[in-house]
């Protein structure tokens, strides 16, 4: 659904949807797991020593000219929608400069979901461009 959401954006702003490529949904779902567990009320790029890139390659995401990432967290209960996630994200300068890159062409995204104690979500959408 936020793939689905993203590539609307794309798409009424005159720009090629995003195509999801597996090792890049790897990293996003892996990094959205770690997350939950090794920072799970503060976001960062960077958690455990791991860089964007690096999380793609170790993934086999290879030949890449440009990497980015969007991060989101919410609280899950109650929790935001896709719709409101994306919305977000393209309220911030930063991240709807993501979503609407046009050198960006691939993508993957994970979302770790915490039910009990204290519940949250949180969302990582990886982005991609390769030739």
């Amino acid at each position: 659904m936020l793939l689905d959401l993203t590539n609307q954006a794309r798409l009424a702003n005159g720009l090629a949807p995003l195509a999801p490529h597996p090792a890049l949904v790897t990293a996003a779902e892996e990094y959205a797991e770690l997350h939950a567990y090794l920072s799970p009320d503060q976001l960062g790029h960077h958690l455990n020593g791991s860089t964007i890139d690096s999380r793609a390659e170790a993934e086999g995401y290879s030949g890449w000219t440009l990497m980015a990432e969007n991060l989101a967290w919410c609280s899950a209960d109650p929790p935001l929608s896709p719709a409101d996630v994306v919305q977000q994200w393209l309220a911030s300068a930063a991240h709807r400069g993501n979503i609407l890159n046009p050198t960006l062409n691939e993508t993957g995204v994970g979302c770790y979901v915490r039910v009990s104690d204290q519940p949250f979500r949180i969302c990582v959408q990886e982005f991609g461009a390769r030739p």
